[in-house]
């Protein structure tokens, strides 16, 4: 499955966090079907949420570090806090109709290798 080692490339370029409304759920679903180890989760709160409401959680989770996003619902607040923030920041927005693609895991990774070390 595509979407497993995307998973695991993306490990190795940083450390990985679920941003997702599924919380805990998102580890108990997905990671078993992908064969993949659980991944530490952005504590939002409970679903329905306005989605601003992820901001605060993932700069909480980012702090001063370098972040790559990738949601499909990055919103007003989300683009003017990753433009304000003193370190690289990548948002990469999803289509929710299609879902994330290579692409966009390419994206995340040149990112990843373009930091400074």
């Amino acid at each position: 499955m595509a979407h497993a080692d995307w998973i695991r490339e993306l490990a190795v370029a940083g450390e990985l966090w679920w941003a997702t409304g599924w919380g805990e759920d998102a580890n108990e679903l997905y990671l078993p079907l992908l064969g993949v180890g659980p991944l530490p989760v952005v504590g939002f709160p409970p679903v329905p949420f306005d989605p601003e409401l992820k901001v605060p959680a993932v700069a909480a989770v980012a702090a001063d570090r370098p972040a790559a996003w990738i949601d499909d619902d990055h919103t007003a607040v989300g683009r003017r806090w990753a433009a304000a923030r003193s370190v690289p920041t990548l948002l990469v927005s999803i289509d929710p109709a299609l879902g994330w693609a290579r692409s966009d895991v390419d994206r995340v990774l040149t990112w990843a290798a373009s930091l400074p070390r």
